[in-house]
Order: structure tokens, then C-alpha cells, then sequence
């Protein structure tokens, strides 16, 4: 019987390659499935975010630098926007190691396409959004020694950062529509004080008289008066428009989302307790929720 490599009926360069073939998707074998595998180093920069398959075959084997606990152990911020003429689906991941990566979905998987500098410390924070209105797609970074990277997606060029004349530290930001004109503002914690940012100019508009301290922000109507509310993990209520503060009290937690639990129209406050347990607030009233 023949074989496609059989050495009875196959030239001498041919079986040398189908010996070379051989070994090598053994050695890929060994590599993907190996024990020593089991915890390997942090994955370079071009490595993709989520591993693909192609049409119609079967499931590749996921190495472990992309299963969750790896992911989760380097990784910090992730966020998915749209970008492109031709509309396309990205997603911007920030890692511990202080870098950004953008990867592209390709139909099967995503394939990294870009990646920032070294920004100076672990990513902390990433939001995509047109801030300035121009109809491209920006990333508003921030990382874990307060500083602040605006990068167009679209030249993948950085656009703006903070330095020392602006503000030297940013605890955590928003960004949010609080006037009539096209762009976005940012809405940041910095030097224990809220600012509001233009995000056409990205120059400061105005800033509160009073000094904060937070680490999670939230921001919408919480109390049914047709005014947005900026609420903080510290335990302030503050009109978005104006920053001054509309009530206060302990501490609420930590990890804050808004959403409309009982269904009444008006958002509670969700959050994580000091402990780890869930927390829940009725804003508009100003006490707290029952969690079964």
C-alpha cells in the first residue's frame, strides 16, 4: 500500500520534508500541551486577546496566556468600541505591565493590530469615545499612578496628556454629555478635586469648591429631577452641572453601577461593600435598599 510520505515510492527531498512536517507539528503539540506550560510567562505584546478558529474548523487549542485566570493576572482594563469607514469591531485591553493593545475582530477571532508606548505604570482604566466629535473614535486611558493619555484611534497617534500644569493626579474619570455643544466632557477626581474637561480642547471649564476623594464614580438621574448626579464611592451625591454637592453620607462601596432595579424609573446605586457583600441604595429617598 502507498502513503502520501511512504520512503519505498517517495523521492529522498520528499521524505525529508514530510520528516521536517512531522516534527514540527509534534513540537507544536508538545508546546500547546505540555505540563510545563501551565504557567507561563506574560504573554508578549502582540499577543491577541482572544484566541479564533478559522470557518468551518475545529476549535483551536487555547494556550494557557489567554485562559481567564492568565488573563485576569495581566490584564486590568478592557473596552470594545466601533471603529472605521467600514464600520469594524475593536477591542482596546490595558495590562499590569503599562501598555495598551488593540486588537481587531476578524470574523473567526481578533488579531492585534496596534499597541501604545509604555505609559509609565499598570493601566487602571480604559473608555472609548468620540470626545471630541470629529467622527473618530478616541482612548481615554488612565493608569495606576494618575496619569491621563488621550490616543486617536484612528491615526493611533496620543492626542493629549496631563502634566503637572494641568493636574498632577487623576484618582478616576467619566465621560458624559453635561452641555449643549457636540463634544463630550470628562468628568475627573483630580488633586481631590472634581473637574470638568472640554473634550473638544481637553481644557478645564470648571471645577468644584470643594475638595473629594474617590476611586469609582457614577454618573445619571438618580433622584428623578431631571439633572444628572455624579455619586462617589466616598459617599457624595453632587449635581453634575454645578459640582456642588446635593447630600452626603458614609461611605457606599466600591465597584458602582446604576441600574433600575425595581423597575420604578429612577436607577439605584449597586455597589460592593468593604466585605465583599452587595450593597444597594435608593438614591432618590437616601437610605439604603434591602438585598435578599
Amino acid at each position: 500500500m502507498k502513503t502520501a510520505c511512504s520512503a519505498q515510492t517517495a523521492p529522498r527531498a520528499t521524505v525529508r520534508t514530510c520528516l521536517l512536517l512531522s516534527a514540527l507539528v509534534v513540537g507544536m503539540s508538545v508546546a500547546c500541551f505540555s505540563p510545563a506550560f501551565s504557567a507561563p510567562p506574560p504573554p508578549p505584546p502582540d499577543t491577541t486577546a482572544v484566541a479564533g478558529r478559522p470557518h468551518g474548523g475545529p476549535r483551536e487549542p487555547v494556550c494557557p496566556a489567554l485562559e481567564p485566570a492568565m488573563f485576569a493576572a495581566h490584564y486590568r482594563a478592557v473596552a470594545a468600541f466601533t471603529a472605521d469607514s467600514v464600520p469594524r469591531q475593536y477591542v482596546a485591553v490595558g495590562s499590569a505591565r503599562g501598555y495598551v493593545y488593540v486588537s481587531r475582530w476578524m470574523g473567526f477571532g481578533y488579531a492585534s493590530t496596534w499597541s501604545t508606548f509604555y505609559l509609565g505604570a499598570p493601566v487602571k482604566k480604559i473608555l472609548a469615545d468620540d470626545i471630541d466629535a470629529n467622527g473618530v473614535v478616541d482612548l481615554v486611558v488612565l493608569t495606576s499612578a494618575g496619569r491621563m493619555f488621550v490616543f486617536d484611534t484612528s491615526t493611533r497617534q496620543l492626542v493629549w496628556e496631563n502634566t503637572s500644569n494641568d493636574f498632577e493626579s487623576v484618582s478616576e474619570f467619566l465621560i458624559d454629555q453635561l452641555d449643549p455643544d457636540r463634544a463630550r466632557e470628562l468628568i475627573l477626581c483630580a488633586d481631590s478635586r472634581l473637574l470638568v474637561l472640554d473634550g473638544e480642547r481637553l481644557q478645564r471649564e470648571y471645577q468644584s469648591a470643594d475638595e473629594f476623594r474617590a476611586e469609582y464614580m457614577v454618573i445619571g438621574d438618580v433622584d428623578d429631577d431631571d439633572e444628572k448626579e455624579l455619586v462617589l464611592d466616598s459617599g457624595f451625591v453632587i449635581n453634575a452641572r454645578t459640582l456642588n454637592i446635593e447630600w452626603q453620607t458614609d461611605f457606599f462601596g466600591t465597584r458602582l453601577t446604576l441600574f433600575d432595579v425595581d423597575d420604578d424609573g429612577v436607577p439605584e446605586l449597586v455597589c460592593e461593600s468593604t466585605g465583599g457583600a452587595l450593597r444597594m441604595y435608593d438614591l432618590d429617598i437616601r437610605q439604603e435598599k434591602t438585598v435578599f
